[in-house]
């Protein structure tokens, strides 16, 4: 993953170009700053790891590469410990122990995977003790799209559950899934396989969430896993180097703004406003979607 630093250079028309200078890529939308790579400047994870490295460490990967390793058992990112030093430790803790009640799928009557080892609190690496603040909450409870009860984000510290699923991440996040998202004709036929908007119906993005459950299988608390964010960085890959294919899907867009497209919900747009709450202001779809604008400056070095 590249960072683009923003020059103070500002395009009319919403463009994406190569530059004459190797190594740069210039990007502009109507009243934006460009960006350009200048040379060692890097924002970098290792595949398997969440840390910032400074230019002059190793480049590392900002995501979790569904496909890296031949099982979920053997990826550093949920080995218990895969170095004696700290500061190279690519573990976000493993498995839970084993809980017989854990249920994890969505929809058990349709997914039926074999049952996995753990279900309970993570037992070992950097996260072991790492508390969940609220939830947990039944995946029922995002339909039929009511509010939910008014105690539903009360403080309920709690510790990390895993119950890791290797045969879910085989068979929705497989290297026939990137090679299908990659390849995808339109916005519709993306979706098709990252998100589906059929209920009982899952896609990568689901089964990346499902495999490492059940925090992380939880429609609401699942950001406070640590590995929804390199979850979630895959997801951006995919659709950043999708977008990267023609200047005409940096802004396509599919749906609504509410889970499974419900009949009646109105379709979203660039236009459409994202609320932040007090994490930040409130931004147009269309200022959000291209990584190589000046909101972001950055790209996926395939």
């Amino acid at each position: 993953m590249t960072l683009l630093p923003p020059t103070s250079t500002t395009q009319p028309s919403s463009t994406r170009t190569a530059s004459s200078s190797p190594g740069t890529v210039t990007t502009s939308t109507s009243g934006k700053q460009s960006c350009a790579m200048s040379a060692g400047t890097r924002v970098a994870f290792r595949a398997s790891s969440f840390h910032i490295s400074s230019p002059n460490t190793n480049n590392e990967d900002s995501y979790w590469d569904w496909t890296k390793t031949p099982t979920l058992y053997d990826n550093p990112i949920f080995a218990p410990s895969s170095s004696e030093d700290p500061n190279i430790d690519t573990s976000l803790s493993g498995d839970g122990t084993y809980d017989v009640t854990e249920q994890l799928l969505r929809d058990p009557t349709i997914l039926g995977f074999p049952e996995g080892r753990g279900g309970g609190c993570v037992t070992d690496g950097p996260f072991v003790d790492f508390p969940v603040h609220m939830g947990p909450f039944s995946f029922l409870q995002a339909f039929p799209y009511a509010p939910l009860p008014p105690n539903a984000y009360e403080y309920n510290p709690r510790c990390l559950q895993r119950n890791l699923q290797p045969a879910v991440l085989a068979s929705y996040n497989n290297a026939t899934t990137v090679d299908m998202l990659l390849n995808a004709p339109d916005i519709d036929g993306f979706l098709a396989v990252l998100d589906p908007s059929t209920s009982g119906v899952m896609g990568a993005h689901g089964g990346g969430h499902d495999t490492v459950g059940p925090t992380m299988a939880d429609v609401f608390a699942s950001p406070q896993d640590p590995v929804f964010m390199l979850h979630h960085g895959m997801v951006d890959r995919m659709w950043a180097l999708w977008q990267g294919n023609g200047v005409d899907r940096v802004f396509a867009l599919n749906g609504t703004a509410v889970i499974n497209n419900p009949p009646g919900e109105p379709l979203v747009t660039t236009e459409t406003v994202i609320e932040f709450g007090i994490l930040d202001r409130p931004r147009k779809i269309g200022e959000l979607m291209d990584a190589q604008s000046a909101e972001y400056c950055y790209r996926y070095d395939a």
